[in-house]
């Protein structure tokens, strides 16, 4: 049976992708599996795959075999691995404008948008193969999302109107969520990155509940003898699912299967459950392995890239490794894509409002302070020198494609005006020092700020960049240093309010217009990349318990984006909430973003085949559900 695939936006509409009876069909499997069922160690490959298999439609039937290489600089890095790996409900297409089927293969949002039905694709199994159903996504619920000692501070996303949704189990394959207030963008939620992955929604309780407490009264003892505290240390440790991950016996979803790691090498492995088939009834995925191994610096990364160790890249890549990467591209055999990136701001920089020194927190909360920042940047010199004009100078302002895009906003405060930057510090009593070298604080010292960075902020020369603006900001009387960090050290010190400064790319990872009215992110300062105001997020995000409490105007606006998870994307209501959240947002230039919608560079070996074209080059979960790495495949 065959029917087209409809958006839910609408009540009472029910979603349906084409499906074919895994009774009436013929299937193939990967000769390394055949081996292992003729061996008696698998069960058919018939038995193996639900009953309605996801059909894939590649631009070419692929061929079985071969080992994907990837590379990291850390072994708790995210990569092209980490991303193909994740497994959500839903995906969205390629355009980012529908909605397609996945785990999820039908759903239908009541006339109220206040119940989400979601129906299951029935005979899913884990990578072990114990069979995945209704039973995950409750254990999910009921004992890791509402277990106060895994969950302190629940999911404000699943949250609407300030109460948790609740989870029914209507059968093994049927659930349904209830919110306690009208919630259009939760079919959008189960498409992106986070919320719709293992541990977002589901997770294996058949292999988690021995770590449980619940389930295990041992758990505290099995903690310690596992080197933690408490049971919910030892739970996380053995669930996580993001690149850190270290238990290679965790039963997944998704194509790839963690078989091995060391401190140089992680092994993935096909996973023979996998539910998906190509439209010739081949179960994918069609490579055999991936790997991701762990290099120790930029040079070694781009050194394997050049010399054909790396198979497909582009997280680590930026426009100013362009020259490089076209001379090399006979001596690796790869060629080279341009993807549009789906960053707003390429990267963005935020001052921390939350600073420990007074002195510093007052200066940043003054508008005219980072209006005077972000006016002092020369954008086009940068686009040229750091993204070979390959990107856009602009605010961080959203995707042209969204029904409240505002052009004025895009280009608010990004002019290079050095004389005006200078006149608002003036206007902000910031006076020169006796050398009319740098301005002076109110207690007398040197303007002195650090901005602090990794080597690669998703894949933009971070060094570079900083000491552009370094020079800029030099000009009206700010000094600042520049030092490069490790990840791990950048990331404790931002969640730790330690910061002056954050960088990083921002306004990604969206998609669809929907996913941003539940999850707006950034816009709210619920990420740790930028470190706006570490403070008021945990205010936010714990109603109050938490954190420190924003001043009235901050509350109003992040009250905007409560009453906006209510409306339709496209209402006049929803227009009149979001114009009134973005100006605010643009006039405070809460974060003073560079540059964005970048044309980024993407290596990919010559012989990799089924790699798009072009495609929006969305941050994690969305890059690998509109790519669909399960049907890449090395041609012979």
């Amino acid at each position: 049976m065959v029917r087209k695939l409809v958006v839910v936006l609408l009540s009472g509409i029910i979603c349906s992708l084409t499906v074919t009876s895994a009774l009436a069909v013929k299937y193939n499997e990967a000769p390394m599996l055949k081996v292992k069922v003729a061996a008696g160690e698998l069960p058919p490959v018939e038995e193996r795959l639900p009953e309605e298999p996801l059909v894939m439609k590649p631009k070419e039937i692929g061929q079985y075999g071969g080992t994907g290489r990837f590379v990291a600089m850390e072994i708790g890095e995210c990569n092209g691995v980490t991303f193909a790996n994740f497994e959500p409900m839903l995906r969205p297409t390629r355009d980012f404008k529908e909605i397609r089927a996945n785990i999820v293969k039908k759903w239908s949002l009541s006339k109220d948008n206040k119940t989400l039905t979601l129906y299951l694709r029935k005979g899913i199994k884990w990578s072990d193969g114990v069979p995945f159903t209704a039973n995950d996504i409750m254990f999910w619920y009921e004992d890791m999302t509402l277990n106060d000692e895994l969950t302190p501070v629940k999911p404000k996303i699943w949250s609407p109107g300030g109460k948790l949704m609740s989870v029914e189990k209507v059968d093994d394959y049927t659930v349904r969520l209830h919110f306690a207030v009208p919630y259009p963008p939760s079919v959008g939620l189960l498409t992106a990155h986070v919320q719709s992955i293992q541990n977002g929604l589901y997770a294996p309780k058949h292999y988690l509940k021995e770590f449980h407490i619940k389930y295990n009264p041992k758990a505290n003892e099995l903690a310690k003898e596992e080197g933690h505290d408490y049971w919910y240390q030892l739970f996380w440790d053995h669930a996580d699912v993001w690149a850190g991950r270290r238990d290679v016996n965790l039963p997944v979803l998704s194509p790839w299967i963690l078989k091995k790691r060391t401190v140089d090498r992680k092994i993935f492995e096909r996973n023979p459950y996998y539910f998906k088939v190509d439209n010739d009834g081949n179960q994918l995925p069609y490579l055999d392995k991936v790997t991701t191994s762990i290099v120790a610096s930029e040079e070694t990364l781009k050194l394997k890239m050049l010399s054909g160790e790396v198979d497909f890249e582009g997280y680590k890549l930026g426009p100013h490794d362009l020259p490089l990467l076209m001379e090399n591209r006979e001596k690796g055999d790869y060629h080279i894509l341009l993807w549009p990136t789906g960053q707003m701001a390429d990267p963005g920089l935020a001052f921390n409002w939350n600073h420990k020194d007074p002195v510093l927190r007052k200066i940043f909360r003054g508008v005219r302070f980072r209006r005077a920042m972000s006016l002092a940047i020369n954008r086009d010199e940068i686009n040229q020198v750091a993204y070979l004009g390959l990107a856009e100078p602009r605010a961080l302002e959203v995707f042209p494609y969204w029904s409240f895009y505002d052009e004025k906003r895009a280009k608010a405060y990004t002019d290079h005006n050095p004389e005006k930057a200078n006149r608002l510090l003036d206007e902000m009593g910031l006076k020169w020092d006796a050398n009319h070298e740098y301005r002076l604080r109110p207690d007398g010292k040197t303007l002195s700020l650090k901005l602090e960075g990794i080597p690669l902020v998703e894949g933009r020369p971070f060094t570079v960049i900083g000491e552009l603006i370094k020079d800029y900001w030099k000009d009206v009387g700010i000094k600042l240093s520049v030092k490069t960090i490790e990840r791990s050290l950048f990331e404790q010190r931002l969640n730790a309010g330690e910061h002056d400064i954050g960088i990083w790319a921002a306004g990604g990872g969206y998609g669809l217009e929907s996913v941003v009215q539940a999850w707006p992110e950034h816009f709210v300062f619920d990420h740790w990349s930028l470190g706006i105001a570490p403070e008021w997020n945990r205010w936010n995000k714990s109603g109050g318990k938490l954190g420190e409490e924003p001043p009235e105007d901050v509350k109003d606006y992040l009250k905007l984006w409560d009453e906006v998870m209510e409306m339709r994307v496209g209402t006049q209501e929803y227009l009149d909430t979001m114009k009134k959240a973005f100006d605010y947002w643009s006039e405070q230039v809460f974060v003073v973003s560079l540059v964005g919608l970048t044309k980024n560079p993407i290596l990919v070996k010559n012989n990799l085949y089924n790699i798009p074209e072009e495609v929006v080059f969305q941050w994690a979960g969305l890059f690998s559900k509109v790519t669909d790495p399960e049907t890449w495949f090395f041609k012979k």
